[in-house]
């Protein structure tokens, strides 16, 4: 017990740098205050990827976010154990989610990297589809040309496992629609 009680102050304590320079911050997930989410850097990644196919830039919705957040909240709790969990809410909303560690990327990078550079080569801009039998689904929702609004949340566990969320209006990724 007194060393496990020793490890996680060690793991709080070399966080805690890391944890303030990326603007994370380790909750009580029963907590109902948003965690620390860096919106510029975020809203910035969507509309580097918006601005690349000419669509107009997403504007920000605490609407939005205020959902994402709670459902962020959720999953975090069910990523407590070593396993991965990543479900949807069924919020009605276009939705992407993804979950990484605090010592890894932020979530600009997943935004920008994870759902954007890594599934775009999955796109056809001939088509404006994912190509067949590969995902590219985060990407077309983030590229979507009717969505106008986008709210994100994160959650991070005690464990340091992050769960970003983000919920996007109109939403998108209607069969055989273009992306744009």
């Amino acid at each position: 017990m007194k060393l496990t009680l020793i490890s996680l102050a060690v793991f709080l304590v070399s966080g805690l740098s890391f944890l303030t320079q990326n603007r994370f911050e380790v909750v009580n997930l029963t907590d109902q205050s948003n965690d620390t989410l860096n919106i510029q850097e975020v809203l910035d990644a969507h509309n580097s990827l918006r601005e690349e196919v000419s669509v107009p830039p997403l504007v920000w919705s605490e609407d939005l976010a205020k959902e994402a957040q709670k459902w962020a909240k959720k999953v975090a709790k069910m990523n407590e154990e070593e396993a991965w969990v990543l479900e949807h809410s069924g919020s009605g909303f276009g939705e992407n989610i993804a979950g990484g560690y605090i010592t890894g990327d932020t979530p600009a990078q997943r935004v920008k990297l994870g759902w954007g550079e890594e599934e775009k080569v999955n796109f056809d801009t001939n088509t404006r589809k994912c190509l067949p039998g590969t995902t590219c689904g985060h990407y077309t929702q983030i590229v979507w040309r009717n969505t106008t609004k986008v709210g994100c949340g994160m959650a991070v566990n005690p464990n340091g496992k992050y769960i970003l969320v983000c919920n996007y209006d109109p939403p998108g990724n209607f069969n055989n629609e273009p992306a744009y």
